[in-house]
């Protein structure tokens, strides 16, 4: 279980202190009438704040869903879902706001001004809704995520959901309340919407720390950070509703924050799997490079096949063997490069002991030389390993040896013979083994 203490850190803190630090900014904002105060009016201001939130909420889907089919978690994919539906909100709210044009009018020349803080506020409200989600859900999990296919068609059906809304709002604009009129929103209806939208980010800012401190997922106090800087953004739209006063410019201000902090914490996250891969493959070239000094010490020819017979090492010992380049051995096909051992007594071996899960050893003389072996097989989870050297000059001479005995048999049954007919004995005395030996007459002497 994490204590109090331990949850107590980098994350925490920085919350803390920026809460401190934007609270202290609202206070003496507000004491030097900020919120009143009108500075330049930029009309293309909002707009172009919308666009640079696309291209960031872009940057984040796509680094969000790399990390998604990495690592397989659910809170990747939730975010990447979450800004999939920023990045739709805010592409409809760019084409819905007033003043775009020439003539004032906006892109979609047909839609009320009022339509486009509809088009914001569901944005916001489905985007607290997924944070939620990301803190909480267990779903997807890695089944799911290895699936490409299902993984694919999950985010087509969301980019299909999350278009639906904004769809509807544009159709059904005569039907909803006013939201703005003229450049002051209207407070009953914006109060209800920002205050539903505030409830949700301040849960998920909670949820997510408590995410945070039991598993420390790093993105998920990036996220949490952000979170909390969106909450201020939400209060200063509900208490302070002048355009282009200075409460509205910093408000937007910070909502630019928001997506700066989460794509750099995505970013160091990208910066740590990448060491750690590293590191991985490292540890992977030096374990082959242990792997390698060990075949090359093995004295005996030795070679390992996949699950598919594919040759995946071999030393030099089983190169010289088979007299093949290492190039045209590594990653071929064992049957492909020796045909001459398919249909044989080699291939059934190999099968069974793969099939079987036993090991296998048994002698042969060579088809590609004329020489003896001994083999060993070893199966297992990956494949077969084969271990055989050359035992001809044993076989030699074991053969030297039993054409010996079959001389000396034959040479003992003579003398015996020769002995019986000139009525003759002989004996042997080894004084190594204390043993007696005598002919067949000896007896009878």
């Amino acid at each position: 279980m994490i204590s109090k203490k331990e949850t107590t850190d980098q994350f925490i803190k920085l919350i803390i202190l920026t809460i401190a630090i934007l609270g202290i900014l609202h206070v003496g904002l507000a004491f030097f009438n900020g919120s009143k105060l009108v500075l330049a009016e930029i009309p293309m201001f909002v707009p172009m704040l919308f666009g640079f939130e696309v291209v960031a909420a872009f940057c984040i889907i796509v680094m969000a869903l790399g990390r998604n089919r990495v690592l397989h978690d659910p809170l990747s994919y939730w975010i990447a879902i979450a800004f999939i539906n920023l990045l739709i909100g805010n592409i409809f709210v760019i084409l819905t706001w007033p003043g775009l044009l020439a003539n004032g009018l906006a892109i979609i020349e047909s839609i009320l001004p009022g339509t486009s803080p509809w088009l914001v506020s569901n944005e916001y409200f489905l985007m607290g809704c997924f944070l939620l989600v990301a803190a909480v859900s267990p779903w997807p999990g890695i089944k799911f995520g290895q699936n490409k296919k299902h993984w694919i068609i999950s985010l087509v059906g969301w980019i299909v959901l999350l278009t639906i809304p904004n769809i509807l709002i544009m159709v059904l604009q005569d039907h909803l309340p006013v939201m703005l009129s003229g450049e002051t929103f209207v407070f009953s209806v914006r109060t209800i919407t920002t205050c539903g939208v505030l409830f949700l980010f301040a849960t998920a800012v909670f949820l997510l720390l408590r995410y945070y401190a039991r598993t420390r997922d790093n993105l998920a106090g990036f996220i949490a950070m952000g979170g909390s800087l969106m909450i201020f953004v939400i209060i200063e739209q509900l208490m302070f509703n002048q355009r282009y006063a200075v409460m509205w410019y910093a408000s937007r201000l910070i909502g630019m924050a928001t997506f700066l902090i989460i794509m750099f914490g995505l970013l160091r996250e990208y910066i740590l799997m990448y060491k750690k891969e590293r590191e991985k493959r490292q540890q992977l070239l030096e374990s082959e490079r242990k792997i390698n000094e060990l075949l090359t010490s093995i004295t005996d020819s030795f070679y390992i096949l996949d699950n598919n017979w594919i040759v995946t090492q071999a030393n030099d010992n089983a190169l010289a063997y088979f007299e093949i380049k290492r190039e045209n051995f590594i990653g071929k096909n064992y049957w492909d490069v020796l045909p001459i051992t398919k249909g044989t007594f080699i291939e059934e071996n190999f099968r069974k002991a793969v099939n079987e899960n036993i090991t296998i050893s048994f002698e042969f003389h060579s088809m590609l030389k004329d020489a003896w072996a001994e083999m060993h097989l070893y199966p297992s989870n990956d494949g077969l390993s084969v271990n055989f050297r050359d035992i001809t000059i044993r076989k030699q001479a074991e053969e030297r040896l039993k054409e010996s005995e079959q001389l000396k048999s034959e040479l003992l049954e003579k003398m015996n013979q020769t002995q019986q007919i000139a009525k003759i004995g002989s004996w042997d005395w080894n004084s190594q083994t204390q043993k007696v030996w005598w002919s067949f007459e000896t007896p009878y002497l």
